[in-house]
C-alpha cells in the first residue's frame, strides 16, 4: 500500500521542483526520471491489474488458441514471440509498458509544462490501465497519433491509429477524430449536441436494449454488453439513466466548459481549441452508452478522455494564475490517482508486489 504513496509523492514534487528551476535541462531531466520511475514500478508489477490473471493465462495459449481469443492480432504475435524464445511473461508486461510510456515522453515534449502532461498521464490514467495492456499501448498511440493530426501530420497519424488497432481494436474509433477536428465549436454548438445525445441515450440505446431482449433478437449479446434498468408496471416502463449519468460526469461537464470558455474567450488558443474538439467526444460516447452498454462507453472513451492532461497543461501555459492552476491541477492528478488505488480498483492492485516481491 506504501509504495503507491511514495510513488505519487516522489512524482508530485518532482514535478513541483521541474517548475520551480524554470529550467529546460532540469526539466528535461526530470521528465526522464519520473519515466524511469514509472516504468520500473509499473512495468516489474507482479500480479497486479484488473485482467492480470487472462493475460497470464493468454501468454501460455497456442498460437491457433490465442487467434481464437477475443485478444487482438497485434498483441498475440508480440505474445506468441515471447512465448516462442522462452520468455518469460514478465518480461511481456515490461515491455508492453515501455511502448504506452514512450509516446507519452515523446508527446510531452511538445509542451511548456511537459512535467505536467507526464504527470497527470501516470496519476490518473495509468493506474486504470495496468489491467489493460493491450489497450494501455492503444490509448498512448493514439494520443500521440491526435499530435500529429494537430500538425497536419496525417500520413503519420493514420499509421499511429492503424498500429493502435492491432492491439486493441476499440482504437478504431479514434477515426473520429480526423472529421470531428473540421467542426467549429461554440458553447452552444456543444450543448446542443449534447441534449441531442440526451434524447438519444434514452429513446434508442436503452429501449433498443430493452426492444430487443423482449423479442429475443441477439439476447445472449445484449445481456452481455447491455446494462439495462428493470421492467416497470407503470409508464415509463424503462425509466431513463439520463440523470445518473449527467451525475457521474460531472467533472467532465466542469472541464468541458472551463476549457471552453477559456480557450474561446479569455486566452484563444488554436491548439486548446484541438483538442477540446477531441476531448467532447468522450462526453458524448459517455451521455449515450454508459449506463446502457458501459463497456462501450468506458473503453471507447478513454481514447478521447485522455487529451484532458494535453488541455490542463495548456492551461496552466495562458492562465495568469498559473501556481494557483498548477497547484490545483497536480491535487487533482493525487485525488484521482488515490481514488483509483485505495477504492475503485483497490482488490487489483493493493498491496503492490514487484516481480521482487517487494510489498
Amino acid at each position: 500500500m506504501f509504495a503507491y504513496i511514495y510513488i505519487y509523492l516522489a512524482s508530485f514534487f518532482l514535478s513541483v521542483f521541474s517548475i520551480l528551476a524554470n529550467n529546460k535541462f532540469f526539466t528535461l531531466t526530470s521528465i526522464y526520471f519520473l519515466f524511469s520511475i514509472m516504468l520500473i514500478f509499473i512495468g516489474l508489477r507482479n500480479g497486479i491489474g484488473s485482467d492480470w490473471g487472462a493475460y497470464n493465462d493468454h501468454y501460455f495459449f497456442s498460437w491457433e488458441e490465442k487467434n481464437n481469443t477475443i485478444f487482438d492480432v497485434g498483441f498475440n504475435a508480440l505474445s506468441h514471440l515471447f512465448y516462442s524464445v522462452g520468455v518469460e511473461f514478465n518480461y511481456l508486461v515490461f515491455l508492453i509498458t515501455l511502448m504506452a510510456l514512450l509516446p507519452i515522453l515523446k508527446l510531452s515534449r511538445n509542451y511548456k509544462y511537459s512535467i505536467i502532461v507526464f504527470f497527470l498521464y501516470s496519476t490518473v490514467y495509468l493506474p486504470s490501465l495496468m489491467g489493460l495492456m493491450r489497450q494501455m499501448i492503444a490509448v498512448s498511440l493514439c494520443l500521440l497519433a491526435a499530435e500529429k493530426l494537430y500538425q497536419r501530420k496525417n500520413r503519420q497519424y493514420l499509421i499511429y491509429v492503424v498500429t493502435a488497432i492491432f492491439f486493441h481494436a476499440g482504437a478504431i474509433v479514434f477515426f473520429l477524430a480526423y472529421f470531428v477536428q473540421k467542426i467549429k465549436i461554440n458553447m452552444r454548438k456543444i450543448f446542443f449536441i449534447l441534449i441531442t445525445l440526451s434524447i438519444f441515450n434514452y429513446f434508442i440505446t436503452e429501449q433498443l436494449g430493452h426492444y430487443l431482449i423482449h423479442n429475443d433478437i441477439m439476447s445472449h449479446q445484449v445481456s452481455v454488453y447491455f446494462s439495462l434498468l428493470d421492467y416497470s408496471l407503470n409508464p415509463p416502463y424503462y425509466s431513463s439513466n439520463l440523470l445518473h449519468t449527467m451525475v457521474m460526469f460531472t467533472q467532465k461537464f466542469l472541464f468541458l466548459y472551463i476549457f471552453l470558455y477559456y480557450f474561446t474567450k479569455i486566452s484563444y488558443s488554436h491548439r486548446g481549441i484541438f483538442y477540446l474538439k477531441i476531448y467532447s467526444l468522450s462526453l458524448m460516447l459517455n451521455i449515450i452508452f454508459y449506463i446502457s452498454i458501459p463497456v462501450l462507453a468506458i473503453r471507447g472513451s478513454i481514447y478521447f478522455s485522455i487529451v484532458e492532461i494535453v488541455l490542463l497543461a495548456l492551461l496552466c501555459e495562458h492562465t495568469k494564475y498559473k501556481w494557483l492552476f498548477i497547484l490545483v491541477i497536480l491535487l487533482y492528478g493525487g485525488l484521482k490517482y488515490f481514488n483509483t488505488i485505495f477504492f475503485s480498483l483497490y482488490n487489483q492492485l493493493v498491496p503492490y508486489q514487484s516481480i521482487f516481491s517487494i510489498q
